[in-house]
């Protein structure tokens, strides 16, 4: 079953590669089904709860990360404390709910690209 964030998370992927920006990303797929097993696994190896979706590096080192949420989805507790904690330590962090806004997350963070204007292209990912 497919979430609503996964077509605007395709979007984002395509759009990245597409358009080439001067930092480092990766998704953070730590929010799908896992069975019990896997996830008690998961949390003995050190994963935590509420990590975005959308982790970068920008550059100068600096750290930033994107929740990717449907128009309507909010934040859980654990995504706030995680946003806080990030913004507490100088990371940047933003919720975005569209490719525009991915866009202008990674533009305020002084991220450039190559191919701007592709966005478009990357919609239809």
């Amino acid at each position: 079953m497919s979430r609503p964030e996964d077509n605007l998370q395709r979007q984002v992927a395509s759009y990245l590669e597409i358009v080439k920006p001067d930092c480092a990303w990766t998704h953070f797929p730590a929010g799908e089904a896992r069975t019990a097993v896997t996830g008690a696994k998961l949390r003995r190896f050190g994963l935590k709860r509420g990590w975005p979706d959308m982790i970068f590096v920008l550059p100068g080192g600096r750290f930033a990360a994107i929740e990717l949420k449907a128009p309507s989805g909010r934040q859980s507790q654990d995504q706030k404390a995680v946003q806080a904690s990030i913004e507490q330590l100088g990371g940047f962090y933003g919720v975005c709910r569209s490719l525009a806004d991915v866009e202008a997350a990674l533009k305020s963070w002084g991220v450039t690209t190559r191919g701007a204007g592709r966005i478009e292209t990357a919609r239809a990912a």
